[in-house]
Order: structure tokens, then C-alpha cells, then sequence
């Protein structure tokens, strides 16, 4: 069976490597794959390759031409929990229902005082995500986009990677920018113009909103930020955060540097009064947002904390630990992790699990040394 779409999309690959990129673009151009959403351009400095820096119209996806396109054309759903726009009762009730829900655990936001409580029906609660991977030859590229609170599926899913978690990001996301590290000028003023950007609009959206035809009336949709998440770099970064992995205080949302003791007695517990401010002297365009001058509205992620963060260490640890108390045969420190591996793969498959994981290696556990097999192994691991 030849499935023609198919074919066309494999004939791309028969030309030279360097031209590959080109011909995909031309070809979803060609068939008509792409939305019809602008590129707007936004005035950044940036760092030119020879050194030196230079102003240029930096290339953006707005939010307000998503919402345009979105409210418009594509029916709403995507923004609206699962409604179409012209099903104003329908998603007036989801939002209803979401921001009373939202006080118990944020009183204080700006949407309590700023916005009346039928403007509240009309308010699409947003995070905007940042994280800062890696590109091409491993150089760091910062991601800049928007997420909806409230999915597509509607109010009872949670909106991490759609209904099945191997699911693109696309599917909950929406993309504002991508910017190379290479093109970082000096003291954070090129993430600064792109936070600007990001600012400006969401000022604009939750102040005066975004007006969409729907039939023969009108409707204004709102948009309030409710919390910025990413990975430590990015929200240090954005929001020029004094707390940090080489600061005496690393967590901003911990009043404490003793960030290790979680005791009934630590300086976590027994903390009296607000937090101390975590920011610098100098100030971040998304501190001006409605909902963005709070620290406590700036979410790590909790993916890197947990998957990339401590809990990939605790369970290296765990696994050479076991391999030193003999749990798994071998007479070396290899045998034995690959001996882990297996049981841990059997049992991945007699679970129904998947992991990207291919083998257990010192390399992978992040240890520089060869670790004894005493009780007590002195394991050396890099930071």
C-alpha cells in the first residue's frame, strides 16, 4: 500500500543533506500546511559574530495574531477549553467556574480588583513557559511561549502534552520566539527586549483585550498571566533573580540559605513574615505584567527539578549503591550496571513502560572515578 501524501514527503529526502531544510519548508508552503499566523519583528540588540553588538528587527510570533487566527478562523477551541467562540455560555461558564476555584490558591492577583466578575467569564487564564535547550552543535537556544491553563480538552485535563503524553508541544503551546545564546548581548538587555515584547502585549490584552466578530456581535476576550515556569537558567534570567545554584540562597520562593535542612527547626519552618525579595537592582519587563511582579508566581519546572534535577541524582545513586552492596552480580562496576539494566529494562517491558535510556553507565550517572565495592564506596561526581 503506497500512501501518496507519504510519498511525497519521502521524495524530500533523496536530495542533498545541505538542501534538506529548504525543500521541507517549500513543500509545506507548496501544500498549503502552514497557518496563516504573521511574523511580526520586535527591535532587539543583539550580539554580532565578530564581536560588538547591533540592533535589528528580531522576528516574534505575537500572542494577539495567535488569538486573531485562533478566535477566528479556527473556531476558538484551542483558547477556549474546548468551545467554539460563538459559544459564549459555554466557555463564559468554564471561566466562571476557574477563577473563583484560582482564589484559594492566589488571592492577591490583579484580576480580583482590576476586572469586574463578568470580565472575569471572558478572561482566558495563560502561563508563559521559557526554557532554555539546546540547539544545533549543543549551543543554547532559548524558547519563549504561551500556554492555556485550561486545555482544549476542556476544564477536567490537565494541558501538559494533549490527551496522549507523546503528543508534540505544539498541541498546548503556542510559540512566541527562538533565540540562540550566540545572539545574547552583554547584561541580559537582548532577553530583556524580548520580555518586553512579551509584556507589552499581555498589558495590552489584559487591560483592553481582544475584540473577534462572531457572527453578527462582537465579543472582547481577556487574558491574565497567572504564572511564568521554566527551567532555572530561563527564570533567573527573565526575571534578573538574585537566588541561584552559586548564591547563598538558592531557591527564591525559600526564605532561608540553609536550603538542606528541611528539619522542624530549619529556617524554612520557622521563617516568620513575607519572603525577602529575590530580585536584583535591575528591573524585568514581565515584573510590569498584571500577575508578574509576585515571586511566588514564578514556577520552576518541575520536570527539571525532578527528572533532569535531584531525582535523576537520587536514583544514580541508588543503582551504585545497590551494585556496591552486591545486589547485582559481576565482578566489576560495569557487569553489575549492566546487569541493573536489564532488570530494569525487562521490567520496563513487562510493564508497558519505555525509556530513552539505553544502557546504566558511569557516564550517564555523572561519576568521574571508579567507585570501590566496599560499603562505603568514596564516589567522585561532578556538580
Amino acid at each position: 500500500v503506497i500512501d501518496p501524501d507519504l510519498d511525497r514527503i519521502a521524495v524530500l529526502g533523496k536530495g542533498k543533506f545541505h538542501n534538506a531544510a529548504r525543500a521541507l519548508h517549500r513543500f509545506v508552503h507548496r501544500e498549503g500546511k502552514t497557518l496563516p499566523i504573521p511574523i511580526s519583528t520586535t527591535p532587539l540588540t543583539i550580539r554580532k559574530k565578530g564581536g560588538g553588538c547591533m540592533d535589528v528587527n528580531y522576528p516574534i510570533l505575537r500572542l494577539s495574531d495567535w488569538m486573531k487566527f485562533i478566535l477566528g478562523e479556527a473556531g476558538g477551541q484551542f483558547l477556549l477549553a474546548g468551545h467554539h467562540t460563538w459559544d459564549t455560555a459555554g466557555f463564559s461558564k468554564v471561566f466562571e467556574r476557574f477563577w473563583p476555584n484560582f482564589r484559594s490558591a492566589d488571592p492577591s492577583h490583579d484580576i480580583y480588583t482590576r476586572k469586574s466578575v463578568n470580565q472575569r467569564c471572558y478572561t482566558i487564564p495563560l502561563c508563559l513557559h521559557g526554557d532554555e535547550g539546546r540547539g544545533l552543535a549543543k549551543v543554547p537556544v532559548m524558547i519563549t511561549n504561551f500556554q492555556c491553563v485550561v486545555p482544549w480538552m476542556g476544564e477536567d485535563h490537565v494541558n501538559t502534552h494533549g490527551p496522549r503524553r507523546s503528543e508534540h508541544s505544539f498541541a498546548t503551546r503556542l510559540l512566541h520566539s527562538i533565540l540562540p545564546a550566540s545572539c545574547y548581548a552583554p547584561n541580559d538587555i537582548t532577553i530583556d527586549g524580548i520580555h518586553s515584547a512579551i509584556a507589552e502585549e499581555l498589558i495590552e490584552l489584559f487591560e483592553n483585550g481582544l475584540t473577534v466578530q462572531v457572527g453578527d456581535k462582537q465579543i472582547t476576550v481577556f487574558v491574565a498571566l497567572i504564572a511564568t515556569k521554566g527551567d532555572w537558567p530561563y527564570v533567573r534570567k527573565a526575571y534578573h533573580l538574585q537566588t541561584g545554584f552559586a548564591s547563598t540562597r538558592i531557591c527564591h520562593l525559600c526564605p532561608g540559605d540553609e536550603w538542606w535542612d528541611c528539619g522542624p527547626a530549619s529556617q524554612l519552618r520557622t521563617y516568620e513574615g513575607a519572603n525577602p525579595s529575590p530580585f536584583k537592582r535591575k528591573f524585568s519587563p514581565l515584573r510590569s505584567v498584571p500577575g508578574g511582579a509576585n515571586p511566588n508566581r514564578i514556577q520552576p519546572d518541575i520536570m527539571h527539578c525532578m527528572n533532569l534535577g535531584f531525582g535523576k541524582d537520587l536514583c544514580a545513586s541508588s543503582i551504585l549503591l545497590l551494585c556496591c552492596l552486591g545486589e547485582f552480580p559481576g565482578s566489576s562496576i560495569k557487569t553489575q550496571l549492566d546487569d541493573a539494566y536489564n532488570q530494569f529494562h525487562s521490567w520496563c517491558r513487562q510493564s508497558g513502560k519505555t525509556s530513552s535510556l539505553k544502557c546504566f553507565e558511569l557516564k550517564t550517572f555523572k561519576v568521574t572515578s571508579q567507585p570501590g565495592c566496599g560499603f562505603a564506596p568514596k564516589f567522585q561526581i561532578r556538580a
